[in-house]
């Protein structure tokens, strides 16, 4: 189980595609997907939120039952949040890692007024994200930083080095084939930030 959290427009979803595309066996879970399934859905809608987190703790069970990785993704910010992934991981006695995928907040803004634009000519019923929603979320992501295996920083790193970086964090053959009888448990390290220029 891999584990992205990170402030809104880091680049959580890029590079978790970009790692699902390298890994064999493996399922892509973005809680914003879930979320944005229910056709009234709101942002900050506690009821859909939760309603999302529990799809998708059924949906790693299941993956996990059937011996299939799993990435998540999405702006956690807080490890309450969290908690019950790594809990079900251990559970079934699977690997667990988690990495912070970030990028300053002028950079996000740059992404979020981008993603914006493409939103409304697509017309997708996701809503648009206000500059002083961002900005909240950025700092709730700063205020409440937890232990975490590494971060990186997507304005200094290009997509092609963040995964080299995390191939050579992770056992991938290890990962393709987690239910071994002896799995190795890897438990989160301290915060690393990454800087390294593109």
């Amino acid at each position: 189980m891999i584990i992205f959290n990170g402030p809104a427009c880091g680049g959580k979803s890029t590079i978790s595609k970009e790692l699902w595309n390298e890994l064999p066996k493996t399922a892509l879970i973005s809680l914003d997907d879930i979320k944005w399934l229910v056709s009234d859905c709101e942002k900050d809608n506690l009821q859909h939120i939760l309603l999302a987190h529990e799809i998708a703790y059924q949906m790693c069970e299941t993956y996990i039952k059937n011996k299939k990785n799993i990435i998540i993704e999405k702006a956690f910010c807080e490890f309450k949040n969290i908690e019950k992934y790594i809990q079900i991981a251990k559970n079934n006695n699977i690997n667990h890692y988690i990495f912070n995928i970030e990028a300053p907040l002028e950079e996000l803004e740059a992404r979020n007024q981008q993603r914006n634009k493409k939103i409304k000519q697509t017309k997708s019923n996701r809503k648009q994200m206000t500059k002083e929603r961002l900005i909240r979320l950025f700092n709730k992501y700063e205020d409440n930083k937890f232990s975490v295996n590494k971060t990186f920083d997507t304005s200094t790193l290009s997509e092609k080095n963040i995964i080299k970086e995390i191939d050579e964090l992770i056992d991938f053959t290890l990962v393709a084939s987690h239910h071994k009888q002896c799995p190795i448990q890897i438990n989160p390290s301290p915060i690393k930030h990454c800087s390294h220029t593109k």
